[in-house]
């Protein structure tokens, strides 16, 4: 019985703390039911009701909470000039893009879903090979910050979408908090395309090559 309450309720509750809490208390009202099923279940049979109807508020409370967290975040995303996103670590898969990214490397604006070799494929037959070849030069960085399970700093650079493109790019991992095994990757890229040449055009003044 225990189990198919348990079932039953798991549609409303995402909390795993709440679940272990609701495990907890429903666990005693079925050592109750055990001792005297008959009389029991005529006691407890409106506290199983409460507990149901306080964590459906409660999840309900936690949908809406998270919802407009995930809504801030993807807002406050898509005002950065930095490109942010997040990849799936089994599928590498698009989890989340912010619209610098989206407008300035991927050329998609829902690539939720996609994994770079999908988006690199639509990009190139977009711009042709010569002007879209960024991730031909930056292949692997992702397996490297799974493999090291940290964060590291990379520089990216190829031609984006007919211009060419520097990017000083932070990734790092997240872990599950279940298991702590790693389900994601997260990267920060910074456009340093500019700094670049102004600095190799400083350095040809200083040093002329003649």
């Amino acid at each position: 019985m225990l189990n198919k309450i348990i079932t039953s309720i798991k549609n409303f509750v995402h909390d795993p703390i709440g679940l272990r809490r609701m495990k907890r208390d429903l666990d005693t009202y079925y050592s109750l039911l055990k001792d005297d099923l008959h009389t029991a279940r005529k006691e407890t049979s409106k506290n199983f009701d409460e507990i149901l109807l306080d964590y459906k508020k409660y999840a309900k409370k936690q949908e809406d909470k998270a919802t407009f967290y995930c809504m801030s975040l993807e807002h406050i995303g898509d005002v950065l000039p930095d490109m942010i996103w997040m990849k799936w670590a089994d599928t590498g898969k698009y989890a989340y893009a912010n619209k610098s990214i989206r407008d300035g490397l991927l050329f998609d604006t829902d690539p939720v879903g996609k994994d770079d070799h999908q988006i690199g494929f639509a990009a190139t037959e977009k711009f042709g090979a010569s002007d879209h070849n960024f991730g031909a030069y930056c292949a692997g960085s992702d397996s490297v910050t799974i493999e090291l399970g940290h964060r590291k700093r990379f520089i990216e650079y190829g031609m984006s979408g007919g211009k060419p493109l520097v990017l000083e790019v932070y990734k790092n991992v997240v872990r599950s908090t279940d298991n702590n095994d790693i389900i994601a990757t997260v990267g920060c890229g910074r456009d340093i395309t500019d700094n670049i040449f102004t600095m190799l055009k400083l350095a040809e003044m200083i040093c002329p090559k003649n």
